[in-house]
């Protein structure tokens, strides 16, 4: 859910208004719950975004398998863990993290792109 708000953020502020997500398919009731949740979302809105904003944006989810070997999706894999060791040990130097820590989406010097959430 944050993610998508944050997406949302980022697309109105570059005035865009049409984004195509690609997710790693896991099994058909997965796929299916995940499409019921993500469209939900865009329905409803969330407690942050409202419904109106996800509204003004075309948003198409699409899954595809691992074996694909999407070069999105294996760059998310790529940063995943050295995201997750700066949030587990955040006094542990890494040269990972630092190397790409300046990409996170951000705004009047405000990283909004990276949230740690419990």
């Amino acid at each position: 859910m944050i993610s998508l708000e944050k997406m949302i953020q980022l697309l109105e502020d570059a005035n865009q208004n049409k984004i195509k997500i690609i997710a790693e398919s896991r099994g058909k009731a997965e796929d299916k719950d995940l499409e019921q949740i993500f469209y939900r979302i865009g329905r409803m809105g969330t407690e942050n975004v409202d419904a109106s904003r996800f509204r003004e944006i075309q948003i198409e989810l699409i899954f595809r398998p691992k074996s694909m070997n999407i070069i999105g999706t294996q760059l998310a894999d790529l940063i995943a863990y050295p995201i997750a060791r700066y949030v587990l040990s955040p006094g542990d130097q890494s040269q990972a993290f630092d190397n790409f820590k300046g990409k996170f989406y951000s705004k009047n010097e405000r990283a909004l792109g990276f949230k740690i959430f419990p």
